[in-house]
């Protein structure tokens, strides 16, 4: 804008005063000639009338005042308007000062807002150059690489990630910048620990900056892969209980038939029938292991103390220990009570002790321990992953330990699994951790393996506490108490080898037995004639054995039952519904079911039911 007091001529600019001067310049003139008339008019006209000469003055002075107010009015406006003009442009500085303020500010905001995200995000973030240099890192990501913030700025993230991680991320980068944007996975390696990591990436979110973002999906890959783990034993499991039904039905068939010859043979053919029944035996042994891996056996539990069970086969688990392992037990003093079948807590301890035995051929040290303890959110401390999935409170923990030569976590991801061995051919089943397995989990308790090469492995198993007290021993003698009998029972059984043996054996005691082959024609028969016992099958075609029962107890509420089958998977649901009913496995022998049926005969009170007999002779 240009100064009103000053003019430009010729594009050179005049002093300031000239500004001032030159616009009454007109009006001097007036002046001046006014004067210069009233001093020469009088002598050119020689002396003329003075009046004439005042008026030649007269004249041009209004129009000099005229020229100069005008002049001066003019100049006024033009330095109101140009205070105006510096008013607008201090008023439109002020404006633009203020929004670049305000810019700055929130500038300043988002970054701190950034910085806030950044560094207190729980994945672990990182800001890298063309270079793949971190220029900057949040917690979690030092976290994650295990180094202070220092320890990670201008260093290459391939430093901290696996070779072939590494190399995978070299060979796409170049990609990965062109196309800004990208996800995956790689494997971070640090303080000897390997995490996969699930990452995003955007280029350019600043110039000449990326950002990285990893998750550490670590432990979603374990439970994943530990949730297969768990289906696919639980597919196993389904297959041995239905193989192991049909298995128990040829098994009782061959048992009992070889017990009858066995009473009716002499010299080399009663070896044999004994090497029969024998290996009938360990078969029916077998299908117990795969029915207690499916968890689908029947317990007989009984609130007991650890410290008694461990007590009662320390002798015999020394005579399977070699002489160069040393066996120590370390019990608590005050165990809490357990629920748990006795029998087969025994098995887990002998199959674990077994198991340690092979893992020691130069001899070691073997430890079994028990302890009191209660599960909480920090039981565990830093392996808390381990046990995520133990429900919080009061446990009693067995522990087995060894100094054997240990397992890489590629064998103990499988060690659950049936038929999986590390043993040579013709060691062993590779069902021993599968029936532990599986009768802990049916127990209710939980199981936690801690191994590594060369520095042995540790089972611990925890079994919940109860509430009761521990249920008093009674040592009877089975085989003393007599079999024989002369009441009349009723068998259902839908296998025709397996009812022709039982009516056989059952007769053989001196019952009167009435036979059925499905459960419409045992109610024909029922409604006919009188019986004090029902045996039945529990798996039939049409009617099952518990609706047999049901529809004979709507008859008799004083009916006894007892139920064979040889899948064990409707044990539970038979005990609840009835549960002054026995529940009889397959395979049995002849003696056993004899003397499960006397027990039931004799029992007074149908509301406490005795124990079932072994299938064992």
């Amino acid at each position: 804008m240009t100064d009103p007091t000053s003019l430009d001529v010729s594009r050179r600019r005049l002093p300031s005063w000239t500004g001032t001067v030159l616009p009454y310049l007109p009006a001097l003139g007036c002046i001046a000639t006014a004067v210069l008339l009233h001093s020469v008019w009088p002598h050119a006209v020689g002396g003329g009338d003075r009046a004439l000469s005042v008026l030649l003055i007269l004249i041009p002075l209004p129009i000099a005042l005229y020229l100069a107010v005008r002049i001066w009015v003019r100049r006024v406006n033009d330095q109101m308007r140009y205070l105006a003009d510096i008013s607008d442009q201090a008023r439109r500085l002020q404006q633009l000062q203020s929004e670049q303020l305000q810019a700055e500010i929130a500038l300043h905001e988002r970054d701190r807002q950034f910085l806030a995200v950044f560094h207190s995000a729980l994945d672990a973030m990182l800001l890298v150059d063309d270079n793949r240099c971190m220029v900057d890192a949040n917690t979690a990501a030092c976290t994650l690489f295990g180094v202070s913030r220092d320890g990670v700025l201008l260093t290459p993230i391939d430093r901290f990630l696996t070779p072939a991680s590494s190399r995978e991320i070299a060979d796409q980068w170049q990609k990965i910048l062109s196309s800004g944007e990208d996800q995956g996975e790689l494997v971070v390696a640090a303080g000897g620990d390997e995490h996969v990591v699930e990452f995003s990436f955007k280029a350019s979110v600043v110039p000449g900056r990326h950002l990285f973002i990893w998750r550490d999906v670590s432990e979603r890959k374990r439970l994943e892969a530990e949730l297969r783990q768990s289906q696919k034993l639980e597919t196993v499991g389904r297959l041995a209980g239905g193989v192991a039904h049909d298995f128990n039905n040829l098994l009782t068939v061959i048992l009992g038939n070889a017990g009858l010859a066995l009473e009716r043979s002499e010299g080399t053919t009663k070896e044999a029938v004994i090497e029969i029944i024998g290996a009938a035996e360990r078969a029916g042994n077998l299908t117990r292991q795969l029915l207690a891996f499916s968890r689908k056996q029947v317990l007989k539990t009984s609130v007991v103390n650890l410290n008694t069970v461990l007590s009662d086969i320390e002798k015999m688990l020394r005579r399977l220990l070699d002489e160069s392992i040393e066996l120590h037990t370390v019990l608590d003093p005050s165990p809490w009570a357990v629920k748990v079948d006795t029998t087969q807590v025994e098995q887990v301890i002998v199959n674990l002790v077994v198991n340690a035995r092979d893992a020691m051929p130069a001899g070691g040290r073997l430890v079994l321990e028990t302890a009191n303890v209660e599960i909480g959110p920090r039981t565990f401390g830093a392996h808390a992953s381990e046990s995520v999935d133990i429900a919080h409170g009061s446990y009693v923990r067995l522990t087995v330990s060894d100094t054997g030569v240990g397992m890489d976590d590629a064998t103990r991801s499988h060690i659950f699994e049936p038929f999986f061995t590390t043993k040579e051919q013709d060691k062993g089943t590779g069902l021993g951790l599968a029936t532990v397995y599986g009768i802990v989990r049916q127990s209710g308790g939980y199981l936690l393996v801690d191994s590594a090469p060369g520095r042995g492995s540790t089972f611990s198993i925890f079994f919940p506490r109860v509430e009761q007290t521990v249920a008093q021993r009674t040592d009877r003698d089975d085989a003393m108490a007599p079999l024989r009998g002369a009441e009349t029972i009723l068998l259902v059984e839908d296998e025709e080898a397996v009812r022709t043996l039982a009516s056989h054996v059952l007769r053989r005691y001196g019952y009167t037995v009435l036979t059925a082959e499905c459960g419409e024609t045992a109610c024909q028969i029922a409604a006919d004639q009188h019986f004090d016992l029902l045996v039945t099958d529990v798996v039939m075609p049409r009617m099952n054995g518990k609706e047999l029962a049901v529809a004979l107890r709507a008859r008799s509420e004083q009916l006894k039952v007892v139920f064979i089958s040889g899948y064990t998977g409707e044990a539970v649901s038979l005990q609840t519904a009835m549960p002054d009913a026995v529940f009889l496995p397959k395979p049995f022998t002849s003696v056993g079911l004899a003397r499960t049926v006397r027990d039931l005969l004799d029992l007074e009170r149908p509301e406490r039911a005795p124990q079932p007999a072994s299938a064992g002779r």
